[in-house]
C-alpha cells in the first residue's frame, strides 16, 4: 500500500494521520534519492507557488548556509552565528531555517534569545538584506502547511526524507550553499540533487564523522564540492585535543555563548573558536571568498577579533527590530 501511495497525497494531507506516519516512517527507512528529493520539493514548491512567485528576481549571488538537523546530539547554532561572519565579509547571505522539531535550539529559536524577531514580508525582508547584508528567511513564512507533519516527525523520533529537503526550500535560490548533512548517506543524494539545480553555483555539502551536520573540528569530516562539473570528495581531518560538547545546548545558553564569540572571541575554549572558524571558512571559500580553508580560518579571525561581527550583529537587532515595529 505504501508503494502506492505519492508524496503528493502524504503534502496535500489525503492521508490519515496513521497513513502519513507509516509512510514518512518507511521514506526515513529508505536509502535517500536525488530523485525522490526532487520529487519533495517540486511538489512543496508548487503547492506554495502563490506565496513564492511573489519573490522578485535578485540579481546578485546570494549564500546560505543550512543543516539537515536531526542528530541527536548536543548542538551549537552554528550556521547561523557563520551567517553573521558571511555578511561582515561582504557577502549578501539569505540564512534558511526554522524552529526546532525534534532539538532544542532552531535557528529561529535561537534569533529570538540574541533579540532579532521574524521578518513576515517579503518586500521587507529584501529590504533588510540590502541594508544588512544579512536576511534570516523562515521557513513557516514560506511554507506553513508543513507544520502540519512536526507532531508526526516528532513521534518518528529519527531523521526523515523532511530532514534532507529542508535546507534545500530556501525560496531564493541562492548560487552558494553550504550545506550540513547529519547522516553520511544522505550526502550524496543532496549533491547529486544540487548538480541538477540551475541556480547552484557550487556548493559543499559537509559530514562530520562524529554525527553533527556541520565541520566537527574535533572529528574527521567529508566534504562534497558540487558545481556543474559534477562532485569531488575530500576529507578534512580532525585537530588533536579539542574536546566537544558534553551536554544539549538551549538557545538561551547557546545565546551566551554567541556573545562572547562576538565580544571576546580569545576567551572561549578552543573548541568553540576552531568550530567557528572552520565553518565560517568552509562558507567563505564556496563563495569564492577565499582559496583555501587556512585563508578562510584568517579572515574570519580578523572579522571576530575587529569587532566588525559583533557590529553586524548589532545592525541586524537594530535594522530587525525597526522593521519589526
Amino acid at each position: 500500500m505504501l508503494d502506492q501511495i505519492s508524496c503528493r497525497d502524504f503534502l496535500t494531507g489525503k492521508l490519515s494521520e496513521q497513513d502519513a506516519y507509516c509512510y514518512l516512517l518507511d521514506s526515513s527507512k529508505r536509502q535517500p534519492t536525488a530523485l525522490a528529493i526532487k520529487e519533495f520539493v517540486r511538489n512543496i514548491k508548487e503547492i506554495s507557488s502563490d506565496y513564492l512567485n511573489q519573490i522578485p528576481v535578485i540579481n546578485v549571488d546570494l549564500i546560505d548556509c543550512c543543516g539537515t538537523g536531526g542528530s541527536g546530539l548536543a548542538h551549537y547554532n552554528t550556521s547561523t552565528t557563520v551567517s553573521f561572519v558571511l555578511a561582515a565579509a561582504g557577502l549578501k547571505v539569505t540564512k534558511f531555517g526554522n524552529r526546532a522539531i525534534t532539538g532544542q535550539s532552531g535557528s529561529f529559536d535561537f534569533l529570538d534569545s540574541l533579540q532579532i524577531p521574524v521578518i513576515s514580508s517579503i518586500e521587507t525582508t529584501i529590504d533588510i538584506l540590502q541594508e544588512t547584508n544579512l536576511a534570516f528567511v523562515y521557513a513557516g513564512q514560506f511554507y506553513p502547511f508543513l507544520a502540519k507533519f512536526g507532531p508526526i516527525r516528532k513521534r518518528i523520533g529519527r531523521p526523515t526524507i523532511m530532514n534532507i529537503i529542508g535546507p534545500l526550500l530556501n525560496p531564493f535560490d541562492p548560487s552558494f550553499r553550504l550545506l550540513g548533512a547529519a547522516q553520511e548517506n544522505h550526502q550524496m543524494a543532496i549533491g547529486q540533487y544540487l548538480i541538477e539545480e540551475s541556480n547552484n553555483k557550487n556548493a559543499f555539502v559537509v559530514h562530520s564523522y562524529s554525527g553533527l551536520d556541520e565541520l566537527d573540528p574535533s572529528s574527521n569530516n567529508k566534504i562534497l564540492a558540487v558545481n556543474k562539473s559534477g562532485i569531488k570528495e575530500r576529507e578534512l581531518m580532525a585537530e588533536k585535543g579539542l574536546g566537544t560538547f558534553t551536554r544539549q545546548l538551549t538557545a538561551e545558553v547557546n545565546a551566551q555563548y554567541f556573545k562572547k564569540i562576538v565580544s571576546d572571541f580569545h576567551s572561549l575554549p578552543e573548541y568553540f573558536r576552531s568550530l567557528i572558524l572552520l565553518n565560517s571558512a568552509a562558507g567563505l571559500v564556496v563563495s569564492g571568498k577565499a582559496k583555501t580553508f587556512l585563508e578562510g580560518q584568517h579572515i574570519a579571525e580578523q572579522l571576530l577579533l575587529s569587532g566588525k561581527v559583533l557590529a553586524k550583529y548589532e545592525q541586524c537587532r537594530r535594522i530587525y527590530n525597526k522593521y519589526a515595529r
